[in-house]
């Protein structure tokens, strides 16, 4: 379980707790939603309140985010994974062509995401595989994979708003057709 904490500023005293919570802190209505109904906990000053709670100065708030369950599509295989970054918070990988991200159906095993599942089991992390930047199976570049919930919840909707940005560059042999519709550097 995750526990995070903030402590009320003048400037949000009078705010619902849902509304500091969703609009100052991020938290997105579904992950609240978990929270509230999947045994996690909403505390103020140590005191369990609902979203409804009117916040004051100096209250301390505390999330404990519910446990994490896996999709019973990540079944973690050793697939060697390059992580170029890695914090409490985010993984960042160097994905290869020819691997598809995420299991489905047409693709249930050798995918990044099992590797990343393995990866998380021998260092004893419990959580689940979160993908911000998905690239398709013939692919390759940097991929970024918050940790949890509450970090995916704040990448996405960042992504959403376009302050997460992503570029692509592609190397190509031969003349495109229409170069007006590209931005093409020429060596």
């Amino acid at each position: 379980m995750i526990k995070l904490k903030w402590n009320v500023n003048e400037e949000h005293a009078g705010l619902l707790l849902r509304d500091y919570l969703m609009n100052v802190v991020g938290i997105s209505k579904r992950l609240l939603t978990a929270v509230k109904f999947e045994e996690g906990k909403l505390l103020v000053n140590d005191q369990e309140v609902n979203v409804r709670y009117t916040l004051k100065e100096n209250d301390q708030i505390e999330v404990v985010f519910p446990a994490e369950k896996r999709s019973e599509l990540l079944v973690a295989e050793d697939i060697p994974i390059d992580i170029v970054y890695e914090d409490v918070a985010l993984l960042v990988l160097n994905k290869k062509a020819n691997i598809v991200t995420l299991p489905s159906r047409l693709h249930p095993c050798h995918t990044l995401a099992n590797g990343v599942i393995y990866y998380y089991d021998q260092q004893q992390i419990t959580y689940t595989v979160h993908v911000v930047t998905r690239l398709d199976r013939d692919t390759s570049g940097l991929l970024l994979i918050a940790k949890n919930r509450y970090i995916h919840s704040i990448l996405f909707r960042d992504q959403h708003q376009h302050t997460i940005n992503r570029k692509y560059q592609a190397i190509v042999t031969g003349l495109l057709q229409e170069k007006k519709r590209y931005n093409i550097l020429s060596y």
